[in-house]
C-alpha cells in the first residue's frame, strides 16, 4: 500500500488540539496521585507514544486525503466530531480540579473515558480521511493508552479491592456464625420438646 506525503495545515491544527492535553498534563499533574502507584507499563507507554506519533505524522501529511474527502456527507467526520466533543468534555472535567481519579474512573460502559475518546476521535478521523496507516497507528495507540490506563487503574484499586474482599469474607463468616447459632437454638428447642 502506497504512502503519500503532502503537508496538511488542517492535519497540523487537529494534531495540536489532540496533543495539547497530553502536553499540558506534564505541567499540570494530578494533585492526589496514590502513593502505591508504581507508574506506567514501559511497553504500553512506548506503544502509546508510537501510536500518537504515527497519527500526528499521517494527519500532518494527509493534505490530499482532506481535499478528496467530502466533509458534510461523511458519517465518519460527524462521528469524529461527536467523539472529539466527549474528548474535550472529559479533559476539561479533569483540568477543573486535576483530580487523579478522573483520569482512570469509568463512565457508563467506558472503563477509561479520556483514553477511550482519544482513540475513538483519531480512529474516526483515520476512517474519514481513508488512511490505512493512520488507522493502524490508532490501533497501536489504543493498545498502549487503554492498556496503560487499565494497568494504572488496577494498581490504584488493588488495595481497595482487597479491602472489599476482606469485608465480604467477614460478612460471610458472620452470616455463617448467625446461621450456626440459630441452628443450635433450634436444636435445643427440639431437644426440650422431646424431653417433655
Amino acid at each position: 500500500m502506497d504512502i503519500y506525503f503532502s503537508f496538511s495545515y488542517i492535519g497540523l491544527i487537529i494534531s495540536i488540539v489532540v496533543l495539547a492535553p497530553f502536553i499540558a498534563i506534564w505541567f499540570l499533574k494530578p494533585t492526589n496521585i496514590p502513593k502505591d502507584i508504581k507508574g506506567h507499563n514501559i511497553i504500553l507507554t512506548i506503544l502509546t507514544y508510537l501510536g500518537l506519533l504515527g497519527c500526528v505524522v499521517f494527519l500532518c501529511s494527509a493534505q490530499d486525503y482532506f481535499n478528496v474527502a467530502e466533509i458534510v456527507n461523511s458519517a465518519w467526520f460527524w462521528l469524529a466530531i461527536v467523539a472529539f466533543i466527549g474528548y474535550v468534555v472529559f479533559w476539561v472535567n479533569y483540568f477543573i480540579d486535576r483530580d487523579y481519579e478522573k483520569l482512570i474512573q469509568g463512565f457508563g460502559f467506558m472503563p477509561m473515558p479520556i483514553a477511550f475518546f482519544t482513540v475513538l476521535t483519531l480512529c474516526f478521523l483515520s476512517l474519514f480521511i481513508n488512511h490505512f496507516w493512520m488507522w493502524l497507528s490508532t490501533v497501536v495507540l489504543g493498545i498502549g493508552i487503554i492498556g496503560n490506563s487499565l494497568y494504572v487503574y488496577y494498581q490504584a484499586t488493588k488495595d481497595q479491592a482487597e479491602e472489599q474482599k476482606k469485608l465480604r469474607q467477614e460478612k460471610k463468616a458472620k452470616r455463617l456464625e448467625e446461621k450456626q447459632e440459630k441452628g443450635a437454638e433450634k436444636k435445643k428447642k427440639i431437644n426440650k420438646v422431646n424431653e417433655r
